[in-house]
């Protein structure tokens, strides 16, 4: 796909504290620019593809969510207005050369190797700045962080009636969505308690609910699940349910 004379480059913010980039459109592809770097008032924003929703799961390692996440925005822009966007950019910069810029530093997990492999697959020629190991990149892209950490071979059945029995308080602060729930202090069992949000981790389905991935178990009428935020089963201090409409 031709991108009319401009040539795409991607790289880490951490590279504008070093590299002049003169002649480049300097690029955010995940929204607002934290941090202190070098130019960066100069720093172009692609509009809805902010990350900030999507820490949570970030934060977790979850990098399996945050690849769905990111591409559902690619594939909403779609790739002629995502050039285009491009295009106008430099055209403002008057350059011929773009820098598409994220966070991540090296074959860490970033947001700019996904926009790039988007782009590559529709046709768009995207060079790395410094040399990525993509396979690592496919590897953030398709494990699911949950499913690895295993379960405690817990059936459904003693799993569904143990939350069934547990106390459930309404939450009601979250009139967008409404839903109860299940304190771990309350319940009083720590190992039974980890021993659910296992079993609720590892065989829930992956659902986007206002840009976060949750995953989402389900059993006779109820939905459970727990928050991204805590980053390991044992860091859970609370389960969610929600009944299935």
């Amino acid at each position: 796909m031709k991108t009319q004379g401009i040539s795409i480059v991607t790289a880490s913010f951490e590279s504008i504290n070093t590299q002049s980039y003169e002649g480049f459109t300097l690029i955010s592809i995940v929204g607002k620019v934290y941090g202190s770097y070098k130019n960066s008032e100069k720093v172009k924003k692609l509009v809805g593809f902010s990350i900030f929703r999507m820490y949570s799961n970030q934060r977790a390692g979850d990098f399996l969510a945050c690849n769905l996440l990111y591409r559902k925005k690619l594939q909403r822009k779609g790739v002629e207005k995502l050039l285009n966007d491009i295009r106008v950019f430099c055209k403002e910069e008057n350059t011929t050369k773009a820098v598409l810029l994220g966070y991540g530093i090296g074959n860490e997990f970033c947001y700019r190797h996904i926009f790039s492999d988007f782009l590559r697959a529709k046709g768009v020629s995207v060079e790395a700045e410094e040399e990525i190991d993509i396979i690592t990149q496919q590897k953030y892209w398709s494990e699911d962080i949950y499913k690895l950490r295993g379960h405690f071979n817990l059936s459904d059945k003693l799993v569904g009636e143990t939350l069934e029995g547990m106390e459930w308080m309404f939450a009601a602060t979250m009139e967008n969505n409404p839903h109860f729930y299940s304190i771990r202090e309350k319940f009083g069992d720590n190992l039974t308690f980890l021993q659910l949000v296992s079993h609720i981790r590892y065989f829930g389905e992956l659902v986007d609910f206002e840009d976060v991935i949750y995953r989402v178990w389900s059993y006779k009428g109820f939905s459970y699940w727990s928050m991204p935020s805590d980053l390991l089963n044992e860091d859970v201090d609370l389960i969610n349910r929600k009944t299935i409409i």
